[in-house]
């Protein structure tokens, strides 16, 4: 027993020992690497791929960023903006500490790529998910979101009733997301959005049969559709590199189309996505 104890001890201590970092050097590349050491001008690394190979050394003024196995991470960007004319100073021009914005890594190496499902979509029986690109700079994200239907039931519709908007079988949209910021751990953004959304919805008419004089009933089950325009605010959070959350708010209107009747009706949203980036 105490001999299968320590065989567990070695084979954690050697799982940690080589735990995975990753280094992100200015000119774009990004190496999976186990950091041994951070020395005043230079950072000693072993790779991953032979940890039991050589030692290796870059400089610091080289490298962009490195990210922790645990989920930290430590930029090497310097970090002194120029003094601002609103404070005041240290004699010989020293900038005072409350003067130096705080450096946020994600506004400059930010995954380009992001793909997000929306869990409010469940509510109305929907796989609600999305994929955005990211401009180069940041400052716009152009956005593709998709909605899949696996609810069974339909809408009641009966004439001048306008209450259609349920029972969706497909959606498609695009909106255009303005980032005034840029990236960052923290983000909000606005949007022009465009949604078209097709469902199906119960058309019951009542009319009086000719033949016999009395009151009859027609119930259809039909495919109607819907046009949407909005205007949605968002915030994106980076929970880490990769992933992250974001709450989004729209209103608008809406036009149903469906049978004998075209109306047009204000539209409102919420949105909780889950997103991966990359």
């Amino acid at each position: 027993m105490r001999l299968i104890l320590s065989a567990l001890m070695l084979l954690g201590i050697s799982f940690a020992a080589f735990a995975q970092d990753f280094i992100y050097t200015k000119d774009g590349k990004k190496v999976e690497v186990k950091v041994l050491e951070i020395r005043p001008n230079e950072i000693l690394y072993k790779k991953k791929s032979n940890p039991d190979g050589p030692d290796y050394i870059v400089l610091k003024s080289e490298v962009l960023l490195i990210t922790y196995e645990n989920g930290t991470h430590e930029s090497f960007v310097s970090k002194t903006p120029p003094p601002t004319p609103y404070e005041p100073t240290y004699p010989h021009g020293q900038a005072t500490r409350s003067q130096y914005k705080p450096f946020d890594s994600l506004s400059v190496n930010f995954g380009k790529n992001y793909i997000a499902f929306n869990t409010m979509g469940l509510v109305s029986t929907n796989v609600s998910f999305s994929y955005e690109r990211i401009s180069k700079k940041g400052k716009l994200g152009v956005r593709i979101p998709l909605a899949i239907g696996f609810g069974s039931g339909t809408a009641s519709y009966f004439i001048n009733n306008s209450n259609v908007n349920q029972g969706s079988v497909f959606a498609y949209g695009l909106d255009l997301n303005f980032y005034p910021n840029g990236q960052g751990s923290v983000r909000y953004f606005i949007a022009p959005s465009f949604l078209i959304t097709s469902f199906y919805y119960q058309f019951t008419d009542q009319f009086i049969d000719p033949v016999t004089g009395a009151w009859m009933i027609m119930d259809e089950r039909l495919l109607g559709q819907q046009r949407v325009g909005l205007v949605k605010h968002g915030m994106l959070i980076q929970v880490s590199r990769e992933f992250n959350l974001s709450f989004v708010v729209g209103l608008g209107l809406s036009m149903n189309d469906t049978k004998n009747e075209d109306f047009i009706q204000t539209k409102a949203t919420f949105e909780f996505n889950v997103g991966y980036r990359f």
